[in-house]
């Protein structure tokens, strides 16, 4: 399964995308995931848009907080329930 950037996406979904991915992933496999050039993957690390580390000349990013950061900036509204509803 891939992601095509703009797709609204539930937190199921955004699991179920994340569920056969590596715990730390490269920028290959970022790329790949996402259907983005590795160009735009590098140019997200570089303005710190998704979290990576770098170790030696690798980007390592963890898929737990790339699966988190995609959730944060998604369109998605929360759900409200009980005493949150209006």
């Amino acid at each position: 399964m891939h992601l095509a950037v703009g797709t609204a996406m539930s937190r199921e979904g955004l699991d179920r995308l994340f569920a056969d991915q590596p715990a730390v992933m490269n920028t290959e496999q970022v790329s790949a995931l996402l259907s983005l050039p590795r160009s735009t993957v590098t140019k997200w690390i570089r303005d710190t848009t998704i979290p990576a580390y770098k170790v030696g000349g690798t980007w390592l990013i963890p898929r737990d907080e790339l699966k988190e950061k995609l959730w944060e900036g998604s369109n998605q509204r929360p759900e409200v329930s009980g005493d949150d509803a209006d």
